[in-house]
């Protein structure tokens, strides 16, 4: 059965309800009474009927499109997409008119073009919203939203002003939105070095802020974050906001972008703990200064990053570092750590951090902590620290990676010791076992998830010592042990015990 023949049926009940209703009442009513319900009815009736004309007359306005000339219209939206937002669409299929929930057309299988008319971007489903307007001509259609799905955008360093150019277009009539897709950024060789996933990208006007909006929930190295950027033309400024709830931090932002000039700021905000970012930038590096900004001040860092190609030179001075910030669990360190965002072979990372005193351990102190990545490996060779005048640190053949899920760090430590009798007063050794040393040597292998170290290859002034790295590997492969000073001394003595025989 048709669309008008069902309107007709239900029509028809209507009618005869409206009919009954009016015999039903006609008999408790006298003859001026009747009058009036009867017109009253009547009128109901005449109101109804209109209605539904209407409806249908609207509904078959808003068909209109369906009998336009399919390829002349989808040229016109392919011109009115690249005039209105300077992107260059590619239909490879036909496209279908919906009237519902608005009217709108729909294309499978789209790409997108950059300025040298190379792919940008594979689309797998594209929605345009029509405003409802006059609808007799194809030449009156007008685009209202945009609908992207499950798109693959593949940039290169040339694309990457591609969704911040997007804010230069007039969106206090129009909208886009980008749903379930991916940006994937590569380098000249067409290697892909990260990952973006798009939950949700929003571009739209902010009439209090009288400002283009671009709302963002992305996920990138399975870090979910939030963003919100706005471009300020008059006064030359990008404005940005970023939280990232599961580390715990919030970045506010501004560029200038002013002729001559390429700087800019960020805030950051890690739980309790302020920091501020200033950096400046040409076409071959980004120079950057990190500060804290608590009152009592207690880092200042300065880097450069370079371009072509990537690459990273941080250093920095600390009074205080705390290692829980490092070894705990969730710290947001072993998080990114986790999600292997550094093991790229195009990423290069060199990092020096000099901290005077090391938390929460008050005798540890001048560590030099070098942290290196290079073609994906990591490791922090030539790293020192010292406890007090007593003894020296040094990790050599390091590397930081996963197994099985657990952050785990591998290396060789060398000890120098400066002040073995001030040893053996801090750990209480009777005297009989006070036995003088020059170095220790060992391997070890630290377990960041289960908070464990197993200890191998111990060498006492250049000399193997089996029995002693054996006790020692048992002593250490308790949990917190570090945390327990009384059980840490006595495991100790017992291998200083097995040394001095």
């Amino acid at each position: 059965m048709s669309r008008h023949s069902h309107l007709s049926e239900f029509f028809k009940k209507i009618s005869i309800i409206i009919n009954n209703l009016i015999i039903k009442n006609s008999k408790k009513l006298n003859l001026k009474e009747k009058k009036n319900l009867i017109l009253q009815l009547i009128s109901l009736k005449r109101v109804f009927i209109a209605s539904i004309i209407l409806l249908i007359l609207f509904l078959s306005f808003l068909s209109l499109p369906i009998v336009y000339d399919k390829f002349k219209t989808q040229n016109m939206i392919k011109s009115q997409l690249l005039s209105k937002y300077n992107i260059k669409f590619i239909f490879l299929t036909d496209m279908k008119y919906g009237l519902f929930p608005w009217p709108n057309y729909r294309f499978e299988n789209v790409k997108i073009l950059n300025d040298d008319n190379k792919k940008l971007a594979d689309i797998k489903n594209l929605k345009i919203n029509l405003e409802i307007s006059n609808f007799f001509s194809p030449k009156n259609l007008r685009i209202k939203e945009i609908f992207l799905a499950k798109a693959k955008f593949s940039l290169y360093k040339k694309d990457l002003n591609f969704f911040i150019n997007l804010l230069d277009n007039d969106f206090s009539k129009s909208k886009i939105k980008i749903l379930d897709s991916y940006i994937f950024l590569k380098n000249n060789l067409d290697e892909v070095l990260l990952i973006n996933k798009i939950k949700q990208m929003n571009y739209f006007y902010n009439f209090k802020k009288k400002q283009n909006i671009l709302s963002v929930k992305n996920e990138i190295f399975n870090i979910p974050y939030s963003l919100e950027i706005y471009n300020d033309k008059k006064k030359k400024k990008i404005f940005s906001k970023m939280n990232i709830k599961i580390l715990r931090l919030l970045l506010e932002g501004e560029y200038s972008y002013a002729e001559g000039l390429r700087e800019g700021f960020m805030n950051i905000v890690d739980n309790k703990d302020k920091s501020e970012i200033k950096f400046s930038l040409n076409r071959e590096k980004i120079l950057f200064d990190l500060n804290d900004k608590m009152n009592d001040v207690n880092f200042i860092y300065n880097g450069q990053i370079y371009l072509k190609p990537f690459y990273l030179d941080l250093s920095g001075k600390i009074k205080k570092i705390n290692l829980m910030h490092i070894f705990e669990t969730n710290s947001v360190l072993q998080q990114l750590l986790k999600t292997e965002v550094f093991n790229n072979k195009n990423l290069n990372i060199v990092s020096k951090i000099n901290a005077d005193k090391i938390i929460p351990y008050q005798k540890l102190i001048n560590l030099i902590l070098n942290f290196r990545i290079k073609e994906g490996l990591i490791d922090i060779d030539d790293s020192k620290f010292s406890w007090y005048d007593y003894a020296d640190f040094e990790i050599s053949n390091s590397l930081i990676y996963l197994n099985q899920n657990n952050l785990m760090l591998d290396g060789r430590m060398k000890i120098k010791i400066k002040n073995f009798d001030e040893i053996y007063k801090f750990f209480q050794t009777p005297r009989n076992f006070r036995k003088k040393i020059k170095n220790l040597e060992f391997v070890f292998n630290y377990n960041f998830d289960q908070t464990m170290i197993n200890i191998s290859d111990m060498k006492i002034d250049d000399q193997q010592n089996q029995r002693v790295g054996e006790i020692l590997n048992k002593l250490v492969s308790q949990e917190n042990i570090l945390q327990n000073r009384i059980y840490l001394k006595n495991f100790i003595n017992r291998a200083i015990k097995a040394y001095a025989g």
